[in-house]
């Protein structure tokens, strides 16, 4: 079943059709209402990626945070004064930490607190003094 033209069929006539002026206004009224909806939404959407971008910040920031503590825990257990057997003691002026080598020289570290006496035992050990 082929359409065939219906000739008899008239085209309208008159000026091509158009929207009164009211209706363009309306129309861009509706528009503009439209784009400032979007413009919003786009606001919005952007405020959100970047609260989103600062959390992981934050999160990489602390992260970062605790691995440097951890680092700084794990040297701290591996200082020298946590693996010997040092005898710490105040020899009336000031706090000595002393390990007795089995072979050679005792090391031996002074300071005014018992902290200061095995900080100082630990450069002397590593060979810092």
């Amino acid at each position: 079943m082929n359409p065939t033209p219906d000739h008899n069929l008239e085209l309208p006539s008159g000026p091509p059709f158009s929207l009164s002026s009211t209706e363009q206004n309306t129309t861009n009224a509706l528009d503009s209402s439209h784009q400032d909806q979007l413009n919003r939404l786009a606001l919005a959407k952007a405020q959100v990626e970047l609260t989103e971008a600062s959390l992981k910040v934050q999160i990489a920031k602390e992260r970062l945070k605790e691995a440097e503590q951890e680092h700084i825990s794990s040297r701290m257990l591996n200082l020298p004064h946590r693996a010997l057997p040092i005898k710490i003691y105040n020899d009336g002026l000031v706090w000595v930490a002393k390990y007795e080598c089995v072979e050679g020289e005792p090391v031996v570290g002074r300071g005014e607190s018992p902290q200061l006496a095995l900080i100082d035992f630990d450069h002397h050990w590593l060979g810092l003094k």
